[in-house]
């Protein structure tokens, strides 16, 4: 979190970001960018457009193999848990995802709800055009 921290309020005019970390080449890789062997998912992207700030187009993911699980059928896919993702709020708070609570299309199927009858929401108006 420190090094992450760091390179987000740290110019790469005035400072070395990429010798904080330890960088690998990935042979199967679309592009020659170096990758970070600290970060368990490396993006590697492509500058769209530049003016005042970068935007960038993901070319190519990479996930470490120690935080992928296999599903049926072979497909692999993230685990969160494993990964444990720093995420940074717009509080200025890092946090972390923590334990999984709830499976999706899985949990909505118990709660029952009344159909809605007449207008349904006060909230809305209908306007004709």
């Amino acid at each position: 979190m420190a090094k992450a921290d760091f390179c987000g309020t740290s110019s790469g005019r005035r400072v070395d970001k990429a010798s904080l970390f330890t960088r690998f080449q990935n042979p199967e890789s679309l592009s020659a960018r170096p990758l970070i062997e600290d970060c368990p998912v490396n993006l590697a992207r492509e500058v769209v457009k530049h003016r005042n700030i970068f935007i960038g187009s993901v070319i190519q993911t990479y996930v470490n193999e120690d935080c992928l699980i296999e599903k049926t059928g072979g497909q692999k896919l993230a685990d969160l848990t494993a990964l444990d993702p720093l995420i940074y709020a717009l509080n200025n708070r890092y946090y972390s995802l923590g334990r999984p609570i709830g499976v999706g299309y899985q949990e909505g199927k118990s709660p029952t709800a009344p159909p809605v009858k007449g207008r349904p929401n006060k909230f809305f108006r209908y306007i004709k055009s």
